[in-house]
């Protein structure tokens, strides 16, 4: 092992536990998510997607005139091994909330599902025609989870920095969604 390697192997260590860290001491955390999108597309387009998904949860859970609450966490962007469709996948870790299940309330998971089905991808007008729409995540490859194991989640979820130093496949979310 020469030393090029041996640096480059100690400083993505030292990257991948600072997020680690920097992600922890933001717990608590409810949720673990995972989007699969649908369709090949550029990141821009999945981001977008995103932030419409976390736009309808924040109206359903925290109400329309919630102007000054919102949904946070982490979203991190990855590539599949292999992939069919879409090389980009998404996990999310979403912050705790105190009304992300109140009891007597829908649950929170089911108004994942919910909104995920009223996320389409924007085609627009192709030849003077409406495309017609899309759905953007493949809801059989979606999936939501109450954290149990946070360390191994994150740990799970910073896996991308692991195998290479992508730093924006990291993207903090906040009043506005992810950027």
């Amino acid at each position: 092992m020469n030393i090029e390697s041996t640096y480059s192997y100690t400083y993505q260590d030292q990257l991948h536990k600072s997020y680690k860290d920097f992600i922890m001491q933001c717990a608590p955390f409810s949720y673990f998510i995972t989007l699969t999108f649908r369709n090949r597309q550029s990141e821009d387009e999945s981001k977008r997607q995103i932030n419409f998904l976390l736009h309808l949860l924040k109206q359903k859970v925290l109400g329309r005139k919630s102007d000054g609450e919102y949904l946070n966490g982490f979203c991190a962007f990855e590539k599949h091994r292999s992939f069919a469709n879409n090389e980009l996948h998404c996990h999310i870790l979403l912050c705790s909330h105190d009304k992300l299940d109140c009891e007597g309330k829908k649950p929170f998971s089911e108004h994942f599902y919910e909104c995920l089905g009223k996320v389409n991808v924007q085609y627009g007008v192709l030849h003077g025609k409406d495309i017609p729409q899309v759905k953007a995540f493949a809801k059989n490859c979606c999936d939501i989870t109450v954290i149990y194991d946070l360390d191994g989640l994150v740990s799970y979820f910073t896996k991308t920095f692991e195998r290479n130093l992508n730093l924006d496949a990291f993207q903090p979310i906040g009043k506005y969604g992810i950027q």
